[in-house]
C-alpha cells in the first residue's frame, strides 16, 4: 500500500524501492534513447518527501547507461552511475556516496559520472529549493545539442527551473531514463519510503511527449 496517496494523475505510480536496504535504480529505455531523435525530452510526476518522512533520497533523470546501487558507499562496480539526475533529500543523513554533502530539502541537478577514477562522482549543474514537500510535483527534463547554448539542457521541478544551459563537457546525450532511490537504513522500506513516478512522457525534442501506461521491468 502506498504511504504518499495517489498521484495528480491517479495512475498506477512506478514506485523504485529497495526491499532490502541499500539503494537501487531502475532503468526505462537504454542506451539508444536520443541517439536518433538529436536528444529527447522527459516529463512527469514525482513525490518529494517531507522532513517528518523516512531519511531518503529520490532522483529521477536521463541520459543513464549504467549503475545499480545509486551512490553506494560500496562503490562496487555495479553502483558507478553516470547522465544527468535530479537529486533530492528530505533530512540530512541518508549518507547518498556521490561526493556531494547533504542537501536537505534542495534539490541538485548533477552530470554523474562515477567511474571512481577522479574521485568526482558528480558535477553540480544547478539546484534549489524544493517547490514542493510531501507532496506530488511535476518535473520536466529536454536535452537537445541542437539549440542554443542556454538550452541545450533543461531541468525544471515545479515549475522552477534547476538547470538551463549548455551540455556539459563530455556529457552524454542519449541514453535511458533513470529513477533512483537511497534510504539510510537495512531491511524492509516503510510504506512512504521509495522514488515514486507517475504520467511518465518520453519524447522527442520539439513534439509532445508520448504517456507510458504499462511499464516492464526485466
Amino acid at each position: 500500500s502506498s504511504g504518499v496517496g495517489a498521484s495528480p494523475s491517479g495512475g498506477n505510480v512506478h514506485r523504485c524501492v529497495d526491499t532490502t536496504g541499500g539503494g537501487v535504480m531502475t532503468f526505462i529505455g537504454d542506451k539508444a534513447l536520443g541517439t536518433t531523435t538529436n536528444g529527447y525530452h522527459v516529463a512527469g510526476e514525482i513525490y518529494l518527501p517531507g522532513g517528518a518522512e523516512p531519511a531518503q533520497a529520490v532522483a529521477v533523470g536521463f541520459c543513464g547507461t549504467q549503475g545499480s546501487a545509486f551512490f553506494s558507499s560500496s562503490r562496487a562496480g555495479n553502483s558507478y552511475e553516470n547522465g544527468y539526475m535530479l537529486i533530492y533529500e528530505n533530512v540530512a543523513g541518508v549518507g547518498l556516496d556521490d561526493g556531494r554533502a547533504d542537501h536537505a530539502g534542495t534539490i541538485e541537478f548533477v552530470h554523474a559520472s562515477h567511474d571512481n577514477q577522479d574521485g568526482n562522482p558528480v558535477e553540480l549543474l544547478g539546484s534549489a529549493a524544493a517547490p514542493v514537500t510531501g507532496a506530488w510535483t511535476t518535473f520536466q527534463l529536454i536535452i537537445d545539442p541542437s539549440a542554443s547554448p542556454g538550452s541545450q539542457l533543461v531541468a525544471t521541478v515545479g515549475g522552477v527551473t534547476i538547470y538551463s544551459g549548455a551540455i556539459p563537457a563530455g556529457g552524454p546525450t542519449s541514453g535511458a531514463v533513470t529513477v533512483g532511490f537511497r534510504e539510510n537504513h537495512g531491511g524492509a522500506p516503510a510504506s512512504n519510503e521509495g522514488t515514486w513516478i507517475d504520467n511518465l512522457r518520453i519524447g522527442q525534442v520539439g513534439t509532445v511527449p508520448v504517456e507510458l501506461d504499462v511499464f516492464g521491468v526485466e
